[in-house]
């Protein structure tokens, strides 16, 4: 017997790892011009999931943009190559969020009728997923769904 019904934002609700991966991509341009979108974004594919450390790493490691993103530390206000690069690739996310039809063009419409029929049903609904708070408080209202959820954990709310 179903008792409740938990959702994942990132991959159910919403394509919001096609944006991190675009994201990746442009900071990665920034970085160094050259690198192309394609093996950014298939390199990204195998790391889909891991914290924004070992991904940055991975990245930086295999196109080569460790001292291009040394070199942004100070400005950044950063003490480690990977988080310049991270603080890059979050500028040009938070951009992509600030554009409401870029997420409402990545989401899963049947998924997101699926919530709204289990709640119908009266099921309690939760919302698990390793996205921080701020953006899936973000990408929730821009869909209209930030009251659809009983429960939300995002990543903030575990400890590592």
């Amino acid at each position: 017997m179903i008792s409740a019904v938990i959702f994942d934002l990132d991959g159910t609700l919403v394509e919001t790892e096609e944006l991190k991966a675009l994201s990746y991509v442009r900071a990665a341009n920034e970085l160094r011009p050259e690198v192309r979108e394609e093996e950014v974004t298939g390199v990204f594919g195998e790391v889909v999931g891991r914290s924004r450390q070992e991904v940055a790493q991975t990245l930086l490691e295999r196109f080569g943009l460790e001292e291009s993103a040394r070199e942004r530390m100070a400005g950044l206000g950063v003490g480690t190559p990977w988080q310049a690069y991270v603080r890059l690739r979050l500028r040009h996310y938070e951009a992509l969020l600030d554009d409401p039809q870029v997420v409402l063009d990545h989401r899963y419409a049947h998924n997101v009728a699926l919530l709204h029929e289990v709640g119908r049903l009266g099921y309690p609904t939760g919302l698990a997923t390793m996205s921080h708070d701020e953006q899936v408080r973000r990408v929730l209202s821009i869909l209209g769904l930030t009251e659809e959820f009983d429960v939300i954990a995002t990543r903030d709310d575990v400890e590592p």
